[in-house]
């Protein structure tokens, strides 16, 4: 077990024993095709309804005599890990759940399922929680807008900013000498901003709507790891509470497309501390 340091305080279990869930492809384990629909749309809404099911079922594990709390670790498989889009959920939710294969690898449950003649064990997996155009879950009209570079000039039109994410690269319907990337989305104005690669880069970001698993509050600077996205390895960082209850996160090296809207979540080793939402 890891005994870090947060606000000045260890992040350990008072009985010497972890009281912690993995997160592997355990609840929704499923991402959108659009970054966009990613974490929020698996925040709550899953992790009530298996709840339900599993008091309705006799299922849930009574956390009434003990005194810790609960504590989230990344699933055993990194590639299958879900603490990225899960770490939005409460200790009251984390203690009321069961989380069975967040310690096997997705291979091992297969051959277990094979061997007790399940007719999943070879079942492909699934990459999308909605296979249909994710513009159908929006329910909007086009909403023609220009796509401009940094200094305003307008190099194209647009049908939707929603179309775009930060960082997008194919599909501008734009010539350029050297490739564009989004590196701005602007509602206020209808506009697709896009600039060259250099200008997609950045060292900082400011989270807002945090969620803390492993402690209640940040209290003073720290430093810990971070995830902008869930696919990659986490980033050392270091992070500060503003006056305002949000936090800064500033990265030890330059980052690529941090997406505003997206997560970011942040690690103590192998210890989710909690995270928040992209301003």
């Amino acid at each position: 077990m890891v005994n870090s340091t947060v606000n000045g305080k260890k992040i350990g279990s008072a009985t010497g024993k972890d009281d912690k869930v993995r997160f592997n492809y355990c609840i929704c384990g499923k991402k959108s095709k659009k970054r966009g629909l990613d974490a929020k749309v698996n925040e709550v809404k899953p992790s009530i309804s298996l709840i339900s099911s599993l008091r309705e079922n006799g299922q849930i594990i009574n956390e009434t005599s003990k005194y810790v709390a609960i504590k989230a670790y990344p699933g055993k498989n990194p590639k299958k890990d879900q603490s990225y889009f899960l770490y939005r959920l409460k200790q009251e939710q984390l203690k009321n759940i069961l989380l069975p294969l967040g310690d096997y690898t997705k291979e091992e449950i297969r051959k277990r399922a094979e061997k007790c003649g399940l007719a999943v064990a070879d079942k492909p997996d699934s990459q999308d929680f909605y296979e249909g155009d994710y513009k159908e879950l929006l329910g909007v009209d086009p909403k023609p807008g220009n796509i401009v570079d940094t200094d305003g000039k307008v190099l194209g039109e647009h049908q939707g900013i929603w179309n775009y994410t930060i960082g997008q690269r194919k599909g501008l319907g734009i010539s350029s000498s050297e490739a564009l990337y989004v590196i701005e989305l602007r509602k206020d104005t209808n506009e697709v901003v896009v600039g060259f690669k250099d200008k997609t880069f950045s060292d900082r970001l400011t989270a807002v709507d945090l969620n803390w698993i492993a402690i209640d509050k940040l209290e003073k600077e720290i430093s810990c790891q971070a995830k902008i996205r869930s696919t990659q390895s986490p980033a050392n960082v270091r992070v500060k509470p503003l006056d305002s209850g949000n936090i800064e996160v500033l990265f030890e090296n330059m980052q690529k497309s941090i997406a505003p809207g997206q997560s970011v979540v942040l690690y103590d080793g192998d210890i989710v501390l909690g995270g928040g939402i992209i301003l």
